[in-house]
């Protein structure tokens, strides 16, 4: 399991970022605590305990999509029936973007499951990364990403890399 200071608008995001609302907050009350365990029992109705398996599913339900439309779509084959039934935990950042794209994700889901999976989040200043947020939000399938990074000379999102 692992734990996330979570909102649905309010999202720690590291240092360059700027925190709000109740992330602040606990930001600000975590510096402060003198005591771990007395700042975790004040606000654990704020953490998320999430697996990748379960959020996948929390985001299938919410699509209405199948484990079979996500393999197509994300091109991750039976993969993707291992890391929703929890026989595979730790997938590659581009397998997560994959599988992202496959789903139709919002950026604050896609950021959100590579919190879960501690990778980076999406940064619109790197410039795969850009392009990948760019298409995420024109609904490009894969192909059309894989061939927008390519003709970028950017790593494209194949199996192979």
């Amino acid at each position: 399991m692992i734990f996330l200071l979570y909102t649905k608008n309010n999202i720690l995001k590291g240092g360059n970022k700027k925190h709000g609302g109740i992330t602040k907050e606990m930001t600000e009350k975590l510096i402060s605590a003198s005591e771990y365990e007395e700042f975790y029992q004040n606000n654990q109705n704020n953490f998320i305990e999430l697996s990748l398996s379960e959020y996948l599913i929390q985001l299938m339900e919410k699509r209405n999509m199948t484990i079979a439309q996500i393999a197509r779509l994300s091109d991750t084959g039976d993969y993707i029936y291992k890391l929703i039934r929890g026989k595979k935990k730790n997938p590659s950042r581009d397998v997560l973007i994959r599988i992202s794209i496959g789903m139709s994700l919002e950026e604050d889901e896609i950021n959100k499951l590579m919190r879960i999976n501690h990778f980076h989040e999406l940064d619109a200043r790197d410039k795969r990364d850009a392009v990948i947020i760019f298409s995420l939000n024109k609904s490009f399938n894969l192909p059309k990403v894989n061939e927008m990074l390519y003709e970028l000379n950017l790593k494209t999102l194949d199996k192979d890399n």
